[in-house]
């Protein structure tokens, strides 16, 4: 089997976790690193590379530290010292691999992932000898004289593709205009600033910038429910709309069981005015309260 390069190589985390759930921790740490040096060499592992990878794993189990921090681990149960891990990585060695007729230490997961990655790679290369061979040029073809204009001019051409395309590319676009942004809509006349800039805030916040032609729509839905363009504002701003609808608005004056809303158009006030009559009326019911609150003190007769 030829050494192949290998970058990167999925892990299945169920398999591993299924397989090596039992394992001491000799034997994690060996075939844990069998695996690392398979895919890293790209290949199967001869006899002496397994050798010393067992002997790795045996000399790094003996510098484990028991609980009390020395190296003393008869009497600490977390290690099993009754188990000769040799003879535990042995048994992993004829559990997850197997000498072929190369005489080298297979495993059969790696072997399947290595083929995969060699397959991948034999199409890439395919696919970029055809792309030369379709361009005129042989991916074998050595036979251009540097001296000839002719082969020098079929030489760059090959070489730098990129070159070409990015000037096309320059040109072109130093031929077409960018497209212009679209101005801002100035607040119309019949609407008041502080609404159009709360709409516009909404606008804004679902990405839909205000066009002429945006405005033009929304003045003939205003048409279709009898309100005027400040109204229609209002209402999109009071439900966070990003436009306004006659749709919308008929949703909006249905109550939950389905019935409508009767209110006389002529009757309606934008939010600015209710708010005004809100604070009207409790700067009133505040000067009410303070004024009986002070003819009861001045009251010659106690409450």
């Amino acid at each position: 089997m030829e050494s192949v390069k290998v970058i990167y190589v999925p892990w299945y985390v169920n398999e591993w976790v299924a397989s090596t759930s039992v394992m001491s921790n000799a034997e994690y740490r060996f075939y844990h690193s069998a695996l690392m040096q398979y895919y890293l060499k790209g290949r199967p592992l001869t006899r002496v590379e397994m050798a010393r990878l067992v002997n790795e794993a045996l000399a790094k189990g003996s510098n484990v530290l028991s609980n009390d921090g020395s190296n003393d681990t008869s009497n600490d149960t977390s290690f099993d010292t009754s188990i000769d891990d040799r003879k535990m990585i042995e048994g992993c060695i004829s559990e997850h691999f197997y000498v072929d007729a190369d005489g080298l230490f297979h495993n059969q997961k790696a072997d399947e992932e290595l083929e995969k990655i060699a397959s991948k790679s034999k199409k890439a290369k395919e696919s970029v000898g055809k792309r030369i061979a379709k361009n005129g040029r042989s991916s074998n073809d050595t036979s251009i004289d540097p001296s000839n204009d002719a082969s020098n001019d079929h030489l760059i051409n090959n070489q730098y593709p990129l070159q070409h395309s990015n000037e096309c590319c320059v040109s072109a676009s130093a031929q077409t205009p960018p497209p212009k942004r679209s101005k801002a809509v100035p607040c119309p006349e019949d609407v008041t600033p502080e609404s159009w800039d709360a709409w516009m805030l909404v606008r804004k916040s679902k990405r839909c910038p205000m066009t002429a032609h945006a405005l033009e729509l929304t003045r003939k839905e205003c048409a279709k429910v009898g309100l005027t363009l400040q109204q229609a504002v209002d209402e999109a701003v009071l439900h966070s709309w990003g436009g306004f609808t006659a749709e919308y608005h008929e949703s909006a004056r249905r109550l939950p069981n389905g019935r409508e809303i009767t209110v006389d158009r002529k009757d309606r006030k934008t939010i600015f005015e209710i708010a005004e009559e809100l604070n009207a009326k409790a700067a009133a019911e505040k000067a009410a309260k303070k004024a009986a609150q002070k003819a009861a003190e001045e009251s010659p007769f106690p409450a």
